[in-house]
């Protein structure tokens, strides 16, 4: 774990027409002569940054130099709305008509600018993870910006209607927009990086393989470890050999 005097936190304010957000971003004080970024998602910031295992990909970016940044998954810390907290919120804000989804990718975008601009270096690459909701939000964050040149998503959520919490928007087409497989063009040309319990009753580890499977037929450079469980969950080293895989990318 990367211990509070090896690093700097900044927030900075990202404003976009029709909300404001903040991004932590981290910088290490031993920065590499080639640093690069990642941004982490999961839930709000600090939980991103801050508490096992999200933080163990930032851990291993900072641990060599670089830097990590997170912001709050709409209906999540500060983006908590009259929809909701939560995966309950986002469905209820689907539900209206509102690109949950199409904001994280916006958000994402933003986040980006915003590092690039503060950052000492700045990071010359930039690299996105996340887990399960902020799994399948960092393949959306991927798709909507070119500047990220890899991604890894930990136990990820890839098909939402098999969420109990979406069973009433199933059906919508924003729903299947939303979802992984619409996806596959636009991160066809990067590395991805999956893993996922064995048997995850949660987000379903064969909608993943699916995914993964779908990529793969469009050319994509996909790496998927399942590894032994039944839970929606991963062991610490899952974290850590995403986070390896990012890292061959960043020199």
């Amino acid at each position: 774990m990367t211990t509070p005097g090896a690093y700097t936190d900044q927030e900075l304010c990202i404003r976009l027409p029709d909300v404001t957000a903040h991004c932590l971003l981290r910088v290490p004080q031993r920065l590499s002569r080639r640093p690069c970024l990642l941004l982490y998602l999961a839930m709000d910031r600090q939980t991103n940054l801050n508490v096992q295992p999200y933080r163990i990909a930032a851990d291993e970016f900072l641990a060599a130099g670089h830097c990590a940044a997170s912001f709050d998954l709409p209906n999540h810390g500060e983006l908590v709305n009259k929809y909701g907290e939560s995966l309950v919120g986002i469905a209820a804000a689907m539900a209206d008509g509102m690109d949950v989804f199409g904001l994280v990718g916006r958000l994402a975008s933003a986040a980006i600018d915003a590092c690039l601009a503060a950052a000492p270096g700045p990071p010359r690459r930039v690299f996105v993870a996340g887990t399960s909701r902020g799994g399948l939000s960092a393949l959306h964050a991927a798709a909507a910006d070119p500047r990220i040149r890899a991604a890894a998503a930990f136990a990820p959520v890839t098909d939402l209607a098999s969420l109990t919490e979406f069973a009433s928007v199933a059906a919508l087409p924003i729903t299947r927009r939303s979802c992984a497989a619409a996806l596959v063009e636009r991160l066809a040309d990067r590395p991805v990086f999956i893993t996922i319990a064995a048997n995850d009753p949660r987000v379903g580890t064969h909608h993943c393989r699916d995914f993964c499977n779908r990529l793969k037929a469009a050319g994509g450079d996909v790496e998927l470890v399942v590894v032994p469980g039944e839970e929606h969950s991963l062991p610490d080293e899952a974290y850590r050999q995403g986070a390896v895989f990012l890292l061959k990318h960043a020199n």
